[in-house]
């Protein structure tokens, strides 16, 4: 699990958004190992984005593709800092055993 942490000035919010979409819409459809990409508006200038890979193998992958990299160039152009980046794993799903 992936959660990436953006500051994004209000300016900058439809185009990085824009961005956003496309990385989450292009990983889900082409990426067998991507199995959820939200991206979530937490307060005015924060946007987190909540990623499940299948594993880690699916997660290095991600970083390669030409999505990820134009996303990259978009934050880079608007002028973002970096993200906070946390990696995690599930430690329980929520639901009963069988």
């Amino acid at each position: 699990m992936v959660l990436a942490e953006f500051t994004v000035p209000l300016e900058s919010r439809a185009l990085f958004l824009a961005a956003a979409d496309a990385d989450a819409c292009q990983s889900l459809a082409h990426e067998p190992g991507c199995l959820t990409f939200d991206v979530i508006g937490l307060d005015e200038d924060v946007v987190l984005f909540y990623e499940v890979y299948q594993d880690e193998a699916a997660f290095d992958h991600h970083q390669t593709t030409s999505h990820f990299q134009e996303f990259q160039n978009a934050v880079e152009q608007l002028r973002l800092t970096q993200p906070k980046v946390r990696l995690g794993r599930r430690e329980q799903n929520g639901r009963p055993a069988d």
